[in-house]
């Protein structure tokens, strides 16, 4: 019988929307696993149907590994700033509760993330003094009032256990309340403050958010960057966990790994119906990029290869009209 110590527990919260996201980023992690590692799986939400809750524990079955769906009820954070109009993003504040109270340790994954080695390194690594294990974005922070650097709540190899000691939820519950206004993205900016710099920084490989291309990912980043260029660019050969917030399934994804989000999606049931998707809306992008033909009351606009050939405005003509005739 496996003690608790020898689980890699791994949380990731999505609805019916980002289900095949998750579930792409659940295959990742299983086809990429070694033989000793056993993995149990945790999916936080508060609206899934009953047919994707059966497509993931069919999934489970299949590869033989432990999952479970733990429901979620978002009116425990009210009175926090939403995100774009859902309290999902405070699910994982609430890991150490929802999870049963002898998981000491828990690995959160955004669901739009894809694994590409096995997460043992990882999970194994030492956080028992700190609240949890990140990658950082940023060398600072407009919203955090300590000096250590900004680190995105993606990916988050959490100390369960501390987390419960210090009751982390309550004090982050109490700065999202307190600065309300002053929150860009919730839950991250509560957590780099709360965590107050009590955190072990992982090499970049373990959190790839933006694209590794120089002037460009400054630009992106904005404030200044935690890692050099060479060393961005290196994690791409060797890469830990991709978190594609450049949305692959969506038509024109310029990231250069995201075949790696397809790879593992074709694992899943849910490949074929994301792929139709993906096709109609690629065709509807091309077609709103290069050839676009819109008649009707108000303006006559027919484009052809991204060149505006006819662009008229009768609103704007008969303003015309009439000045010049005054």
């Amino acid at each position: 019988m496996k003690n608790e110590s020898d689980f890699i527990n791994v949380c990731i919260a999505c609805d019916d929307n980002y289900a095949p996201h998750g579930a792409a980023s659940i295959a990742s992690i299983v086809a990429n696993k070694k033989e000793e590692d056993s993995l149990r799986f945790f999916i936080l939400s508060d609206k899934l149907s009953e047919s994707v809750k059966q497509t993931f524990h069919a999934m489970a079955n299949q590869w033989n590994v432990s999952l479970s769906i733990v429901e979620c009820i978002d009116e425990m954070f009210q009175g926090l700033p939403t995100w774009r109009g859902k309290y999902n993003a405070y699910f994982r504040l609430a890991i150490h509760r929802l999870l049963p109270s002898d998981i000491t340790k828990a690995l959160y994954l955004d669901c739009d993330t894809i694994v590409a080695t096995s997460l043992a390194p990882l999970f194994n690594t030492d956080i028992s003094e700190r609240y949890a294990a990140v990658v950082a974005m940023t060398n600072n922070s407009s919203f955090t009032t300590h000096d250590s650097p900004y680190f995105s709540s993606g990916m988050m190899l959490l100390n369960l256990e501390k987390y419960r000691k210090d009751d982390i939820e309550r004090k982050a519950i109490e700065v999202g309340i307190h600065r309300f206004s002053e929150i860009e993205l919730p839950d991250q900016d509560i957590l780099n403050e709360v965590f107050a710099g009590n955190v072990v920084f992982l090499p970049p490989k373990w959190h790839i958010v933006h694209f590794p291309l120089a002037a460009d990912f400054s630009k992106i980043s904005g404030p200044p960057l935690p890692f050099s260029i060479d060393e961005l660019k290196a994690v791409f050969s060797d890469p830990g966990i991709v978190h594609f917030n450049s949305r692959p399934w969506r038509a024109f994804c310029e990231h250069p790994l995201c075949g790696l989000y397809w790879k593992y999606l074709r694992m899943t049931p849910f490949y074929q119906e994301t792929a139709k998707k993906y096709w109609r809306g690629w065709m509807s992008s091309l077609y709103q990029r290069y050839f676009r033909i819109n008649l009707n009351k108000k303006n006559v606009h027919i484009k052809l290869f991204g060149i505006d050939i006819v662009s008229w405005k009768f609103a704007d003509n008969k303003v015309a009209k009439e000045t010049q005739q005054r």
